[in-house]
């Protein structure tokens, strides 16, 4: 059980330092990944991508940024707070009020995040995106809340059998 607890300990502390590195990208360097992102998606969207000119094609890619970047902070924070109230959890042991506590470092963290960004060239820390944030850690953390309440309810209809 130990092992449990150091690898989700790992596993949040590390996901705290991708997101971290993430932030840490020039605004250059973080449009650039979009557009990358942006293209991926044009091609799995539309079979004849590929055949579309470059323009259309970067034009696409603009369009989607936005989208693009809002998804990739809400499945952010999903994970983290996903991986802290798995921590939590193997750590202090089940307790509903944990839940909770996943939820607000997680908002803490995005919180800091986007502070940090504020220091970083070409890039600003925006509240909405706090708030995006929040809403995928909300997600991540009422994720296992429902799967672990699910699993406590086929455990008692099992137990009466």
């Amino acid at each position: 059980m130990k092992r449990f607890k150091i690898l989700f300990l790992l596993l949040f502390l590390g996901w705290m330092l991708v997101i971290f590195f993430f932030s840490a990208r020039t605004a250059d360097e973080s449009a650039e990944e979009s557009y990358r992102v942006g293209m991926i998606v044009g091609t799995i969207l539309y079979p004849d991508f590929g055949e579309w000119d470059a323009e259309q094609r970067m034009d696409f890619a603009g369009k989607a940024d936005y989208p693009v970047r809002k998804t990739a902070h809400a499945l952010e924070y999903t994970v983290l707070s996903f991986f802290c109230i798995l921590t939590l959890l193997s750590w202090l042991g089940i307790q509903d009020r944990y839940f909770l506590f996943a939820w607000l470092i997680s908002v803490f963290y995005a919180a800091t995040d986007e502070f940090h960004q504020l220091f970083v060239p070409g890039r600003s820390g925006q509240l909405a995106d706090v708030l995006i944030d929040s809403a995928g850690a909300l997600f991540g953390t009422l994720a296992v809340w429902l799967v672990r309440r699910l699993f406590l309810k086929y455990r008692e209809i099992g137990g009466r059998r």
